[in-house]
Order: structure tokens, then C-alpha cells, then sequence
């Protein structure tokens, strides 16, 4: 009999449930068969008999809570999962929460198993929120999947109006305000730019004073938003966040999204940009420095398409359901979470590691890279992928697995129990 993993959705259908359930469910759902784990994703909350772990997201109504609480001292698992910090988002947010789904989230935290989130930067904020059971949070990538992206990742080819698109709902409206005195320059200076807010209604700013410069595109669906950004075909496209820890928690779906629709991505420098260790797209703080980086995609053709080639080639090799090893974190997590025991995995061939893999920490998401293996002494020379690289000596192949604080490391296929 298979064991049963419940993650609940909402209704309607919002972007967290998108990166943090349907796509995980769709890769990993038919190697979870493999281990006799059954993923069951519902909109509505089933009291399952004989579920063996519930994934909670972002906070559980208390009745619920209490619920699961007395099914996990009778040995059900559960993990509390966000991509979100609930406790710093700004009063000005929509999603500002109450009191009561503040406490929610912090009692479904202290109870769970397991925590998850989607970077080590917002991993630190809620590991911050409290005593809790889990020790420390798991980062779980947000990663995108390239089939729902498909044949809209060309950079647009007519340049007679230049569209610098930004997108959002009214829970970024003070980022989407840093804007307002760069349009001020770069509108009068490039009367062949036309500027498209994705969103919903138009700030009263952006009427007042570029109502007919502005294109005004509906918020839609989410399962219309990849159509409807490709059908708008931006050349650039802004991703300015305001400095707060509650956007320094957030990742980088936005810019990963704008790239898989075409767009050269300019973004603030702060941790949800800032992936890679050589940067993919452009970084603004200053006003300045925002009406100089697009004023030089504006100019400079042949950069914008450097700019996108560079991001879509990264974007689709390392943060893609399809490509990147991040999907083993995601596996390697659930599988702990349902108890898995190295004994029960499926009969498989694993791969062989070899000189040039990367290998990855499945709690921290620091990633190594194999420079050499001596199988006859049984060593590996490995050097730390980051912004300040770090060569190590010669390391025990048995102790990959001890690395960066004792976490297990995955290949990339399997996971190294060497």
C-alpha cells in the first residue's frame, strides 16, 4: 500500500501554489510512485485516514492545526511550508495578514517536522520567528517549468517602439513606485518607448502623468499570465523591489519569467537577483542608476539580446524543473518527510561522478563543483560555487556527504550515500 502526501491548494489557483505544489507534483510525482509515495493535491481539505505526512502552507486555520497535531503524535508527518516571510509583510500589502493568521503561522511552524522555503535568505527570517521543532529550514528552489513557457523566448525583433513592461498585483504597489521619476526622464527623452503596466489598476501616479505613454494590460489568471506576458512581447522588464526583509525573502520567479517571455531583465540588487555568482541581468539601486541601465538597453540593440541570451541560457540549464539539480532538494526533502529509508529506494543505476558535476546542499542550496576524483585513494577535490570561491583539499569521498554542516548533497540525479 502506498503512502499518501497531502498537499492542499487554494481557490482560485495562485502563483505560491503553482511553484510550491502543481509543478513539484508534476516532475516528482511519478518518481514518488517509485518509492510508494502517493502525492494527493485537493483544493479543499480532506481528512485523508491514512494520510502519512500533510504539507501546510504558510498558516493552518487553528480548528485544522489542532487536527493534524493530535494525527502527528499518532505518527503522521508535517511539514510547514512557505516562500514567504508572514510576519514582515508590510502593512500597506494586501496581504498584510491578521493577527490570527500571523499566530497560524507561527504555531504551524513550531509544530511541523520540517520547515520549507524557497532561499536561504528567507530560510533565515522564519528559522528567526521562534522555538520551533524542526531545527533548521530546508531551502526548496522555486524552479519554472520550460513547457509552459514554450515558443515565446525570442527577443523581440522590431525596435520602431521599445515596450519596458513591468508586472504585478497591488501587493507591489511601493516597488512599482521607485519607478515613478525614471519614467520621468526616460519617457521625454525616448518618445519611441512605449511603457506596459501588467497589473491591475492603474497607480494614480502613472494617470496624472503618462496616461498616454502607458498601456494598460489586465491582470489575468495565472494560468493566462505566460500567454498574455509573451503576447506583449517586452523588450525590458523592470523588477524593482523595495529594501525590507519582506522583499529580501522573495525569489526570482518574476525575472526568471520575463526571461522565458523574451525580455532583457533589469532588477534590484538584493538577494532574490542576486542567484548567480556572474550576474544574468542588470542591477539598479539609485534612480540614476535606473535611468542609465535602461536607457542602455534603449540604445544598444545588440547588448539587449546579449543580456537575454545570457539569462535565458542560466535560467534554463539551473533554475528549470526540466534541467536544474535544485529538483533533488525538492525529492530528497519529501522522501525524508515520509521516512524514507535508503533500504526502500527503487532498483536504479546511479550516476557515476565524474570531474565538472556540481553537487548540492539540500538544506543550505550551496552548490560545489567536482574539479577531480582519485578513486584510488577514494578522495575528491571540490571548490565552492559562490561569490567568493573557495578551493578545499583533497576531501574523503564518504565525507561529500558531511559537507557545509553535515548535510546530504545530491548529484543531481541520485542522492550520495557514498
Amino acid at each position: 500500500m502506498s503512502k499518501k502526501l497531502f498537499i492542499q491548494l487554494h481557490r482560485p489557483i495562485v502563483a505560491s501554489d503553482l511553484y510550491r505544489s502543481i509543478n513539484p507534483a508534476k516532475f516528482l510525482g511519478p518518481v514518488l510512485r517509485d518509492y510508494g509515495v502517493q502525492l494527493l493535491l485537493q483544493y479543499d481539505f480532506t481528512l485523508h485516514p491514512d494520510l502519512a505526512a500533510t504539507v501546510i502552507h504558510r498558516h493552518m486555520p487553528a480548528e485544522l492545526l489542532v487536527y493534524l497535531m493530535a494525527r502527528q503524535s499518532r505518527g503522521m508527518r508535517l511539514a510547514f511550508d512557505t516562500d514567504d516571510d508572514m510576519l514582515s509583510i508590510p502593512n500597506w500589502s494586501p496581504a498584510h495578514p491578521s493577527a490570527q493568521q500571523r499566530n497560524e503561522s507561527i504555531t504551524s511552524r513550531m509544530v511541523a517536522d520540517q520547515v520549507w522555503v524557497s532561499t536561504r535568505t528567507l530560510g533565515n527570517y522564519v528559522d528567526a520567528w521562534g522555538p520551533a521543532k524542526s531545527a533548521r529550514s530546508i531551502v526548496m528552489p522555486n524552479l519554472i517549468d520550460l513547457d509552459s513557457w514554450s515558443g515565446g523566448d525570442d527577443h523581440p525583433k522590431d525596435d520602431k517602439i521599445i515596450r519596458i513592461c513591468w508586472a504585478g498585483t497591488a501587493t507591489h504597489t511601493e516597488d512599482v513606485k521607485l519607478l515613478s521619476p525614471v519614467l520621468d526622464a526616460i519617457l521625454p527623452k525616448y518618445p519611441h518607448v512605449q511603457f506596459i503596466y501588467f497589473g491591475e489598476e492603474l497607480p494614480a501616479w502613472m494617470v496624472e502623468k503618462w496616461f498616454d505613454r502607458v498601456h494598460h494590460s489586465e491582470w489575468v489568471s495565472l494560468s493566462r499570465y505566460p500567454a498574455r506576458l509573451r503576447y506583449l512581447s517586452p523588450h525590458i522588464f523592470l523588477c524593482p523591489l523595495v529594501d525590507e526583509p519582506f522583499c529580501r525573502g522573495k525569489s526570482a520567479i518574476k525575472a526568471f519569467e520575463a526571461t522565458l517571455a523574451g525580455a532583457a531583465v533589469i532588477a534590484s540588487p538584493l538577494p532574490p537577483y542576486q542567484i548567480e555568482q556572474e550576474p544574468i541581468w542588470g542591477f539598479a539601486s539609485t534612480t540614476a542608476e535606473w535611468i542609465e541601465r535602461i536607457s542602455e538597453l534603449i540604445e544598444d540593440r545588440e547588448k539587449r539580446q546579449r543580456q537575454h541570451g545570457k539569462a535565458l541560457e542560466v535560467v534554463s540549464a539551473r533554475w528549470s524543473w526540466q534541467n536544474s539539480s535544485y529538483s533533488q532538494l525538492w525529492l530528497a526533502a519529501m522522501l525524508d518527510l515520509m521516512n524514507y529509508k535508503p533500504a526502500d529506494a527503487p532498483p536504479s543505476s546511479p550516476k557515476q561522478l565524474q570531474s565538472g558535476d556540481l553537487i548540492t546542499c539540500t538544506k543550505s542550496g550551496r552548490e560545489w563543483k567536482i574539479l577531480s576524483i582519485n578513486a584510488e585513494s577514494g578522495t575528491v577535490r571540490v571548490e565552492s560555487i559562490g561569490r567568493s570561491p573557495q578551493i578545499l583539499g583533497l576531501i574523503s569521498i564518504n565525507d561529500l556527504k558531511r559537507l557545509a554542516d553535515g548535510h546530504i548533497f545530491s548529484d543531481g540525479l541520485t542522492i550520495l550515500t557514498a
